[in-house]
């Protein structure tokens, strides 16, 4: 069991009944941690665990990563922007990762898998 540096699982938990499901994927713990030693300031979990009821309720897809530990909605203050966070996940191993206007998506899906939203 991977034990982040730079993270709490109070960061992940769901916004609606505080559970982290069956847990954070280690691989994005570790990932996430790259991140922020790379940038060596916070990295900020803007959205990790999401229970079924959450992500239905703000628009997520049916299976999403969040529902299964995999996923986190991370941003950062300062002069690094999303795109800057998605190289750095890129080159951390992430498998998922989509731009967003002031968020970055990031998860441990297993397969590939990009996408843009600006």
């Amino acid at each position: 069991m991977y034990t982040p540096k730079h993270f709490t699982l109070a960061e992940f938990e769901c916004p609606c009944c505080g559970s982290i499901g069956d847990g954070i994927d280690d691989n994005l713990l570790e990932v996430l941690d790259k991140i922020r030693e790379a940038i060596k300031r916070p990295l900020y979990v803007s959205s990790g665990y999401r229970c079924t009821v959450h992500n239905e309720d703000v628009g997520g897809v049916a299976d999403s990563q969040h529902i299964h530990g995999r996923a986190a909605d991370v941003y950062a203050d300062g002069e690094i922007t999303p795109l800057q966070i998605a190289a750095l996940a890129e080159q951390a191993g992430a498998d998922g990762i989509g731009i967003y206007d002031d968020f970055c998506h990031i998860d441990t899906r297993g397969t590939p898998a990009r996408w843009c939203e600006w």
